[in-house]
């Protein structure tokens, strides 16, 4: 028996549909990963199948995934990152 209360898996989710008989288990979501999902056992908690994107992000369509004043301000390219992170090295003298 655990003994343990903490989660099994951090930031993860189990969803019952009481109609469909079927539970979902549901992680992720980060800025450059989707929200992933997959359906369970009910009686085993094994995987039914394999794992299947559910929810992606897309601010260059959705304008509410956008940041700034009426969420106008589009991410930036990875160069554009890449460039601000070697401009904080040197400005931090790393």
């Amino acid at each position: 028996m655990r003994k343990s209360k903490e989660p099994l898996i951090s930031g993860t989710r189990i969803c019952f549909s009481m109609r469909m008989e079927e539970f979902i288990f549901y992680w992720g979501c980060s800025n450059e990963t989707p929200v992933w999902g997959v359906e369970l056992d009910p009686i085993t908690m094994k995987p039914l199948g394999e794992r299947i994107p559910l929810i992606s992000g897309n601010p260059f369509e959705r304008g509410y995934e956008r940041m700034g004043v009426d969420n106008s301000i589009f991410p930036n390219s990875q160069e554009a990152v890449e460039q601000q992170y070697q401009g904080f090295l040197k400005n931090a003298d790393i």
